[in-house]
């Protein structure tokens, strides 16, 4: 049982969330952007922040292919949304001594459906305990250190973001996205 569901959760949310952790950014370069709708005035799409950062070149390695379905590594954010300027803690647990981080931006980016934003590699890991769920309505909520800060950049446009966590146990890499 991972620290972001309930104990009996079996609705989708509950699944993305084991998935990944999925982060919401207000603001940033986009505030205030023309819409840029098809059909709209000429121009406004170049004018908007967001149709930009869609029309760049993607990562089409995006998804979340060896997921982690023993608990090899988890982990949740501090916050659900940040804005640009933030920095995010991210809380991990794994049973590996070391980690990767990657954070993907959602998008078209040409039919890739990602691009990468942000990564660190061989970040220090450690196993954090899981409590108990709480009597009466079984939630589960972890308390555990932040394991790794990413800065947001001012740059970076409104959206979803994925940051995708990888364990590399014996050599071969399973992967935990995060909200």
């Amino acid at each position: 049982m991972n620290c972001f569901a309930k104990y009996k959760a079996a609705s989708r949310v509950a699944r993305i969330l084991r998935a990944g952790i999925l982060l919401l950014l207000a603001g940033g370069a986009a505030a205030g952007a023309a819409q840029g709708q098809p059909g709209g005035p000429p121009g406004a799409a170049a004018a908007n922040p967001v149709a930009v950062e869609n029309a760049r070149p993607g990562n089409p390695d995006w998804g979340l292919d060896r997921p982690s379905l023993r608990h090899e590594i988890e982990g949740y954010a501090s916050a659900a949304g940040v804005e640009a300027g933030d920095t995010l803690g991210l809380r991990v647990s794994t049973g590996e001594s070391r980690f990767d981080l990657e954070v993907f931006r959602l998008g078209w980016y040409a039919g890739a459906g990602a691009r990468r934003v942000y990564e660190r590699r061989g970040l220090r890991g450690a196993r954090r305990a899981v409590p108990r769920p709480r009597e009466g309505d079984g939630l589960i909520a972890c308390d555990w250190p932040v394991s790794a800060r990413v800065p947001v950049r001012r740059d970076w446009v409104t959206g979803i973001y994925l940051a995708r966590l990888t364990a590399r146990p014996g050599g071969a890499s399973l992967t935990e996205g995060m909200p």
